[in-house]
């Protein structure tokens, strides 16, 4: 498994990774004084992906706070094989959303991009 993280000119970050492959995410949310939230303290948390970046574009998957694990003050959430199996090469949108129990909204948003792999087995 491959994912390439790369910073774009305004700092959001991108990923790369290979078409039906596992992609692992792992991230902190942080409060005000940048302390770590645990997961008991969240209202919600989700991962929504789009084909294009504006909350009116069709749903290409879903994650909710029950897909998350939490461990050493990290959140973490792959991208699973069926997430992107039936995809077609193309760049998506996706955002990260955590919901305080106080009605605080935090959101990542970033994209990746799924490619074909260079590499194929022929068996036997």
């Amino acid at each position: 498994m491959a994912v390439i993280i790369t910073e774009k000119e305004d700092g959001t970050k991108h990923l790369n990774f290979i078409r039906g492959d596992s992609c692992p995410l792992k991230f902190q949310v942080l409060d005000v004084e940048e302390k770590v939230v645990p997961k008991e303290d969240l209202h919600s948390l989700s991962l929504t992906c789009r084909k294009f970046n504006t909350k009116y574009s069709e749903i290409v998957f879903q994650k909710n706070i029950n897909d998350f694990g939490f461990e050493n003050d990290f959140y973490f959430i792959n991208i699973e094989p069926q997430d992107t199996r039936e995809l077609p090469y193309d760049t998506y949108n996706f955002d990260i959303e955590a919901t305080f129990g106080d009605g605080e909204v935090q959101t990542l948003k970033s994209e990746f991009t799924i490619t074909d792999e260079d590499t194929i087995y022929e068996g036997g």
